[in-house]
């Protein structure tokens, strides 16, 4: 979902539809990061030079999540990654649902006995999902 700062009356600082005439600013994920091929896959206007202005790059969404913090611009950010600052105000989305990329995650194993610290893994997910 993108994200940014809030401004003073709790309006994103950086909205992605706000009629600006100028290109928002963007930290964007690198070519190499997994979700940035989601991203160019599922929004390519996301990336539009016309619409957009990089500020940086990154294949961690973390980073961009620091930037987006700082105030630098809109960053696309799992709901995950950014749920706590949201709820206590210093995110806001940047867009309502329009903008939001939808991510379906699913972990795959062998039937083969995995080391121990990969069991462990695995219980914890089971746990979680059960």
């Amino acid at each position: 979902m993108p994200v940014s700062v809030p401004d003073a009356g709790g309006q994103p600082q950086h909205r992605i539809d706000g009629g600006a005439h100028e290109p928002l600013p963007v930290p964007a994920y690198s070519e190499a990061s997994g979700l940035g091929q989601i991203m160019r896959d599922q929004l390519p206007g996301a990336f539009d030079a016309q619409r957009f202005k990089p500020v940086m790059t990154s294949h961690h969404a973390v980073l961009l999540k620091t930037m987006a913090l700082e105030g630098r611009g809109v960053a696309w950010l799992p709901h995950s990654l950014v749920s706590a600052e949201m709820a206590d105000g210093r995110l806001v989305g940047a867009a309502g649902q329009q903008g939001d990329v939808p991510l379906e995650v699913r972990l795959f194993r062998t039937t083969d006995a995995l080391a121990p610290t990969a069991e462990t893994v695995w219980a914890q997910v089971a746990r979680k999902n059960s």
